[in-house]
């Protein structure tokens, strides 16, 4: 795995946070019109000026970005090369990247309304360990830089990386190859596909 494509200002936590349920508060999850709320905890509760953020995020699409360094379960943002950003037609499709890879104001905008799968490469050819794990993630910016693309993130809760590895068809990552799939690769990519529906039927949403 390439560690030069990743860029992160916290520390590594590498399992689940036993407060998660403390520090991010979702509520009832309400479809309308292929869109969800979702209730994030900005600042730590108890702290001054720490309340719910009502997020409205889209059911049709979803961000997967993978790197190549260690699970980032914290705040945090990465840097990955332009080539491997919304463009590689082996994980993106030609509509998807012809609408998002530009990159204006606009569409970033856009991509920060779809949730995120946020993960480290798989530590083996197709498949990784039960104490891998990956975060379901809001992307709060994206800034395009000369060196890369900068993606920040805000992690919601974590999920197995080998449970994702199972649903690999449910959630477009199969890849080209047999035994490969996308966890394999540091790539940034959008599939067409409701995310939390998957989520909810593997039974890997922890607040539902």
């Amino acid at each position: 795995m390439s560690k030069d494509l990743i860029k992160q200002d916290t520390g590594l936590v590498p399992q689940i946070p036993q407060t998660a349920k403390t520090i991010y508060n979702i509520d009832e999850i309400k479809n309308f019109n292929h869109t969800s709320q979702i209730f994030v905890m900005g600042g730590l509760p108890g702290m001054p000026n720490a309340a719910p953020t009502q997020i409205t995020y889209s059911r049709d699409y979803y961000n997967l970005i993978v790197y190549g360094d260690e699970p980032m379960l914290t705040d945090c943002h990465i840097t990955l090369d332009k080539d491997r950003c919304l463009v590689e037609l082996q994980h993106i499709t030609e509509e998807l990247r012809d609408r998002f890879s530009p990159l204006t104001p606009e569409i970033i905008e856009e991509l920060k309304g779809f949730l995120c799968i946020l993960a480290c490469e798989n530590r083996h050819y197709g498949w990784t360990d039960e104490d891998h794990f990956a975060s379901i993630a809001l992307l709060t910016d994206v800034k395009n830089r000369s060196n890369g693309i900068e993606l920040y993130f805000h992690p919601i809760f974590a999920v197995p990386q080998a449970k994702l590895s199972e649903k690999v068809f449910e959630l477009g990552l199969s890849g080209r190859y047999k035994r490969y799939n996308e966890l394999n690769h540091s790539h940034w990519t959008v599939k067409k596909i409701d995310l939390m529906e998957v989520l909810d039927d593997a039974g890997l949403n922890p607040f539902k």
